[in-house]
């Protein structure tokens, strides 16, 4: 268990905003899932009526996925449910083997070629609720307060400095928000493993004060304009 007080660090995990990401097409989308793309996993936002969902969809075949570098394959494609190359799906599964759902993928190149296996993977861990007191985020009614909504809508816009409860298993090391669905979080298990891996295709925000090494490796971390704006106006 993380001990009170102690701050995790945790990064929203994303791909990474470059034409190779886009170079991915799922070939059979119509034919594919049972009803919808949204995870089979159906669980109500708190304090609220909305119904969020999370995990693989139903599917009715194997999925079928081409890929067509630019340059190279990369590692990890997608906006969930993402696509993992073997190698990445290792890793995810010897750092938390119980947050990942994976489907294999008939997997193509460009022109058709045979191509060693992708994988359909989306997170099948929801955490309910982190420590709102302790945390720093920006709520959907703050960032839109003339919408109809606001009394009604819990979600997230933004997650600044986020703590965990008191308690958190510390071996969980991937999951989702209920009241935060753009991304997945990691924390930096997972994501310094991904990296000394070699792996590519991600990026992440720091969800916390931004490192120094983190500000100045930009082509791995995308820095929010919130922490950004401070950091630049502790510069003497």
């Amino acid at each position: 268990m993380v001990p009170t007080g102690e701050h995790r660090r945790l990064y929203l995990f994303r791909n990474t905003l470059t034409l190779d990401a886009t170079r991915y097409d799922l070939l059979n989308e119509d034919d594919l899932f049972k009803s919808s793309k949204l995870g089979r996993n159906l669980y109500v936002v708190p304090n609220s009526d909305l119904r969020g969902y999370y995990g693989l969809p139903e599917m009715l075949e194997r999925p079928r996925l081409r890929l067509n570098a630019r340059r190279q394959l990369l590692d990890f494609y997608g906006y969930g449910p993402y696509f993992v190359s073997a190698r990445a799906r290792e890793h995810l599964l010897s750092v938390d083997p119980s947050a990942f759902e994976f489907v294999e993928c008939e997997t193509v190149g460009a022109k058709g070629e045979a191509l060693e296996a992708y994988w359909m993977m989306d997170i099948a861990r929801l955490v309910m609720n982190f420590d709102e007191q302790a945390s720093e985020f920006i709520t959907y009614a703050e960032r839109n307060p003339e919408a109809p909504d606001t009394t009604t809508n819990p979600l997230i816009s933004e997650l600044i400095d986020i703590r965990l409860m008191a308690g958190f298993p510390d071996d969980h090391r991937a999951f989702r928000f209920s009241r935060y669905i753009r991304c997945f979080v990691a924390d930096e298990i997972l994501v310094d493993g991904w990296i000394k891996a070699g792996l590519r295709g991600a990026q992440f925000t720091p969800l916390q004060r931004p490192t120094a090494a983190e500000m100045k490796r930009r082509s791995r971390y995308i820095i929010p304009t919130t922490w950004y704006r401070r950091l630049q106006a502790e510069r003497p």
